[in-house]
């Protein structure tokens, strides 16, 4: 996995865009980064990017993501950045997401320190898979989570709008969806 100088997995993206150049910004949490099991010509951001780039298009696909990360992270992200120059935004939210709540290193137990942080995320992965198991769909936040992160993609679509970047919303469901499900139908309002 290659982390480039702005914090983000993927290749540098041009300090300028160029102007005959199609930037897409893709935006989500572990789903749209990948991983580290997935190389990074086989994650979806750089497959839209190929298949357009062999249609004779001129792209720059950007993923602004990171695991763990929830609604409330991507917003604070774009509002400290910017949309990149973006000229279109795609945004990945599974349903999971929508109760996640912001979250740093230190959420998970962990420190900055990078040899460090290795150690601890291997004995965090040993004590979360087998002292502390976690269903599969995971935890699902508070009502001050959920209402913070409903907020959080509001502002984003808003932001987009404001700077006319046409937004596609990818909505995935969480697999059992049985504990997030209720939270679609307030979402959707």
């Amino acid at each position: 996995v290659h982390i480039n100088s702005v914090g983000l997995r993927g290749p540098e993206p041009a300090e300028e865009k160029p102007a005959n150049r199609l930037r897409i910004l893709f935006i989500g949490e572990s789903v749209t980064f990948g991983g580290t099991r997935i190389r990074e010509e086989e994650l979806f951001v750089r497959q839209a990017e190929q298949r357009l780039a062999a249609k004779g298009h001129l792209v720059e696909a950007v993923n602004v993501a990171a695991p763990g990360w929830s609604p409330q992270n991507w917003i604070e992200y774009i509002t400290n950045r910017g949309l990149d120059d973006a000229d279109v935004a795609v945004l990945t939210l599974p349903e999971c997401d929508l109760g996640r709540p912001f979250s740093t290193l230190n959420t998970f137990g962990f420190t900055e320190n990078a040899p460090l942080l290795r150690v601890q995320s291997v004995f965090g992965y040993l004590i979360n898979a087998y002292v502390h198991p976690v269903a599969p769909d995971g935890p699902i936040g508070t009502e001050t989570d959920f209402s913070k992160n409903v907020a959080a993609v509001s502002r984003l679509l808003e932001l987009a709008r404001n700077r006319s970047i046409p937004m596609i919303v990818v909505f995935t469901p969480s697999v059992p969806s049985s504990a997030h499900a209720p939270l679609w139908p307030r979402f959707s309002v």
